[in-house]
């Protein structure tokens, strides 16, 4: 889904879905909507912190254009410059198609040696050498090419353990509430403690939710 929202100088423009744990009734419009105002005044980026999902948003003002994502980097953001322009795309397959760029010899060599094992780029790598990943907590400005680590925005500060905890669920059961209000929820469950943690957080939406801990073939992915 796309969504943008403008006052004439500024835009914002989504690119896939947002949640607020704060406001699990609120939809990407009314999301993106509330953040105009931040983008404005200078204050995008505390105001991005809280939210989930996958997205990507592009923030164009007079002095610049930056493109960010999912604090997971769930939501990808590929990117090449090529004959004065750059490009952006959600695969680096895309670009190299589009463009006609060639895997680079070193990071096919770097496979080669992996046999069938999955393997990871490091960093902003991709297979291709003109091609790099935009990474979480990072934003790309479109005009200059610049790429800036943006969070955290303040130093970090201790917190007692009970507050942190307190902290830690209110934002895992929003997410979770949001998330409801906008899908049909299945959640795969582990022995593992993020496994253990989700389905905590979950226990409010339980009956609507479909757990699982192997492929169930009857249904959709």
């Amino acid at each position: 889904s796309i969504y943008q929202v403008s006052d004439g100088k500024s835009s914002l423009t989504l690119l896939g879905y947002v949640l607020d744990p704060e406001h699990s009734e609120s939809s990407d419009e009314d999301i993106v909507g509330s953040l105009l105002p931040a983008l404005v005044g200078g204050r995008l980026v505390p105001a991005l912190s809280r939210l989930g999902g996958r997205w990507v948003l592009v923030a164009d003002t007079p002095a610049e254009t930056l493109v960010f994502n999912d604090a997971f980097g769930l939501r990808q953001v590929h990117y090449t410059e090529r004959r004065s322009e750059r490009w952006c795309a959600a695969q680096p397959g895309l670009l190299a198609t589009t463009l006609g760029l060639a895997a680079d010899e070193r990071a096919l060599g770097a496979l080669g040696h992996c046999g069938n094992m999955q393997f990871w780029w490091p960093g902003p790598r991709t297979l291709y050498r003109d091609v790099m990943r935009l990474i979480p907590n990072h934003s790309l400005d479109l005009r200059t090419g610049r790429v800036e680590r943006y969070w955290p925005d303040e130093p970090c500060r201790p917190r007692p353990i009970a507050e942190a905890v307190e902290a830690c669920c209110t934002v895992a059961q929003g997410m979770f509430r949001a998330a409801h209000r906008r899908f049909a929820l299945a959640q795969t469950i582990t022995a593992g403690w993020d496994s253990r943690l989700s389905l905590a957080a979950s226990r409010a939406l339980s009956p609507d939710v479909v757990y699982f801990t192997m492929r169930h073939w009857e249904m959709p992915e």
